[in-house]
């Protein structure tokens, strides 16, 4: 049951912060409290928990947009995009730089064709549509 109310009250807040004692205060228990619950559930503290749920959303606003590293970070709490990055490179392995320029290659042995249409109104890629409707 706590870490449910934590869930949610994270969803709701993870872009005001990222406290642990934040969260306790509105959910009217303590830390050690919230630590516990998410160690039973997840194995993780609630630190880690509020962490990666914040480092999803910036992996997710890196690769779907073309928001600029800094306002995203900012957007995300971060006063400064260098607390930001640092934060992203401790929570991910890489710098928000390199997680965004990777989004644009290919993955290794992925084959990449060119978005081209069979049709006139077609609104799928040719590599989307069913073998049967490829054009040969």
């Amino acid at each position: 049951v706590t870490f449910h109310r934590l869930c949610r009250e994270v969803e709701r807040r993870y872009r005001h912060t990222r406290r642990v004692e934040d969260y306790a205060a509105r959910l009217g228990c303590s830390v050690r409290t919230l630590t516990r619950a998410c160690l039973a559930v997840t194995g993780r503290s609630a630190k880690q928990v509020i962490d990666e749920r914040v480092a999803l959303q910036a992996s997710r606003l890196l690769a779907a947009t073309d928001e600029p590293i800094s306002r995203i970070g900012q957007g995300l709490g971060f006063s400064e995009p260098t607390n930001f990055g640092r934060f992203f490179t401790r929570e991910t392995g890489t710098s928000p730089g390199a997680f965004r320029a990777a989004r644009e290659q290919p993955l290794p042995g992925q084959v990449v064709r060119p978005a081209t249409f069979a049709e006139p109104g077609l609104d799928r890629p040719l590599n989307a549509l069913p073998d049967a409707r490829r054009p040969r």
